[in-house]
């Protein structure tokens, strides 16, 4: 009897330690494929990033060249109204 006991005992713990695998494995298997989209997601986003901040460099030199000119014209603007003895240089500080 208390053999019989026992081995019942022994199948009812397996069977719960085996369900209970089961359920884990699949929550596992769940974030596995979420870390996978996870980082699929952000290499993506780090090649937007890199591509946006190259243009970015860009936009910032293209900047740079307009204001330089537009410093040239308002200086070139200037001179035309003044007399030739009170010209201003349009060298940069």
């Amino acid at each position: 009897m208390l053999k019989r006991m026992l081995i019942l005992t022994m199948l009812s713990l397996s069977s719960l330690m085996l369900s209970g695998c089961l359920v884990g494995e699949g929550k596992y298997l769940k974030k596995v494929e979420e870390a996978d989209n996870l980082s699929k997601e952000l290499a993506t986003l780090q090649e937007k990033y890199t591509a946006l901040s190259s243009e970015n460099e860009g936009l910032k030199g293209a900047l740079a060249k307009l204001k330089d000119e537009a410093a040239g014209l308002a200086c070139s603007r200037r001179n035309r109204t003044r007399s030739p003895r009170t010209l201003w240089s349009c060298a940069r500080r």
